[in-house]
């Protein structure tokens, strides 16, 4: 028993675990986005007595890593997938169907359903946030909320002041002339401060991810879309020269929908074939065309020329791996008379050197011949913090893994599927929606007899095989 108060008589006395308990719950009820965070006294403070507690409850980032377990927290790191939830799935897909059309093309459900993102940056917080203020207006509704002594105002319930050294000033006056002379549009930087004013103290917690659904694959019809290439290729063509422009311009560029954030310009690109996990992150989308151009023209084969960096491929006849033949690959780069390749399996991600008599281009790629390499493009992604992140998966909307080329390669509409026997999701908890909850519940027997009978087809067969004579070969089902 300890005493964490100041209160007196029975109620003096509580169990430590039983305190932590009630802090825990307190956090649970509250949003898992952070501008939803507000001051909970009662988180800190004894709602009888209202002193502070001698001891400390657990941070939020804390509180959610319990939740979840540190094996989930640990695949938050890029190369990493967030896959959504089944039961959240259902739940969003029963929302939308009761929306009416235009409440339903504003909601950014369509983003989370059946989706799988991939992890492109975690980014340390360095405790400043970025207003941009388009107009004049805009602007002097602000210096209207900004006191005028402290430089502070206050949103969601969070205390921001000025940032110094983003007005590259030494004290608040410098700083406050600054903001006074400042002209729309402009970006105004604001750190967030305590009570005292004194910068709080950031986190891992606080850490930046960003991830770009691989599931919603676009066309490029669209006038935004085409004005964004023509803009790339018309730099291009300036730094590079009209040959490289053109080459550029040959690259398979694939678009997608990669989330809700900034979704009305390229944010991401993915060049296939450009890093020895199979594909290299590029923010700038001319930046991407280039590379993926350039490593095909190092590689070119005048005897193969649909063959190339980012180029999908089928194994066959190897030797010294009978066991790759059949699976697919991701060609990287040519080493004298082979190629190197990445195997694009779940189970398997071996690097293989293979001649290029090994590698069949499959039948249902529908790549460019000759092969000019490949660029996903991502409009907009999505972003979290890390404890907000942690806390959605504890809610049972999403599960995580390590991604595999497999996703990477596969259509669009068959990537989530992929991930259904490899994605990890946190245990059932007071944290879990009440619906998700329920659900998984319900589903278990069912899962469990899905086991039961796969496992009893996978016996039979076995059977099946002792039976064969050993000295024929089997024969293909």
């Amino acid at each position: 028993l300890i005493s964490p108060c100041e209160c007196k008589g029975g109620q003096r006395w509580v169990h430590e675990a039983c305190l932590r308990r009630w802090q825990r719950m307190v956090l649970v009820s509250q949003p898992t986005h952070p501008m939803f965070h507000g001051d909970e006294l009662r988180h800190s403070s004894c709602n009888v007595c209202k002193t502070e507690f001698t001891c400390a409850p657990p941070t939020r980032h804390e509180l959610m890593q319990s939740f979840t377990g540190p094996e989930i927290a640990a695949l938050i790191d890029a190369g990493c997938v967030i896959g959504s939830g089944d039961e959240f799935s259902a739940e969003l897909e029963a929302q939308l169907a009761s929306m009416p059309a235009g409440l339903r093309a504003a909601s950014s459900y369509e983003h989370w359903l059946r989706s799988a993102y991939l992890i492109t940056d975690v980014e340390v917080d360095d405790g400043l946030l970025s207003l941009e203020v388009e107009t004049s207006g805009d602007l002097e509704r602000l210096r209207e909320a900004v006191e005028r002594d402290s430089l502070v105002f206050s949103l969601h319930g969070r205390r921001l002041r000025l940032a110094k050294r983003a007005a590259l000033a030494e004290s608040d006056d410098v700083a406050g002339a600054f903001f006074e002379r400042l002209r729309a549009p402009a970006t105004v930087v604001f750190e967030a401060v305590d009570d005292d004013g004194a910068p709080l103290p950031r986190t891992c917690g606080d850490d930046h991810v960003s991830a770009v659904n691989l599931c919603r694959a676009v066309g490029a019809e669209s006038a935004r879309a085409r004005r964004a290439v023509q803009r790339a290729l018309d730099g291009l063509e300036k730094r590079r020269g009209k040959a490289w422009a053109a080459r550029c311009a040959a690259v398979d560029l694939r678009h997608h929908v990669g989330g809700p954030c900034d979704e009305r310009r390229v944010v991401k690109c993915l060049v296939l074939g450009a890093a020895k996990s199979g594909y290299k992150i590029v923010a700038d989308l001319g930046d991407a065309l280039f590379l993926a151009a350039r490593l095909v023209k190092a590689c070119e084969d005048e005897a193969r020329p649909e063959l190339g960096p980012g180029r999908r491929a089928c194994l066959q006849g190897l030797r010294k791996n009978p066991d790759l033949n059949g699976k697919h690959a991701l060609l990287l780069r040519r080493q004298d008379a082979r190629w190197l390749v990445r195997v694009a399996d779940v189970d398997d991600r071996r690097l293989v050197a293979a001649k290029p008599e090994n590698l069949v281009v499959p039948t249902d790629d529908d790549s460019p011949r000759p092969f000019r390499g490949t660029v996903y493009a991502f409009w907009g992604d999505a972003r979290w913090s890390r404890t907000q992140l942690l806390g959605e998966i504890a809610r049972g909307h999403w599960g995580m893994c390590r991604h595999t080329l497999a996703e990477i390669l596969a259509p669009p509409r068959d990537r989530r599927p992929l991930l259904d026997a490899r994605l990890i999701f946190a245990p059932l908890s007071a944290m879990t929606e009440e619906s998700i909850a329920r659900a998984r519940t319900q589903m278990l027997p069912l899962r469990d007899q899905a086991r039961l009978a796969a496992a009893a087809v996978r016996a039979a067969d076995d059977d099946d095989d002792d039976d064969q004579d050993p000295r024929q070969p089997a024969l293909d089902s």
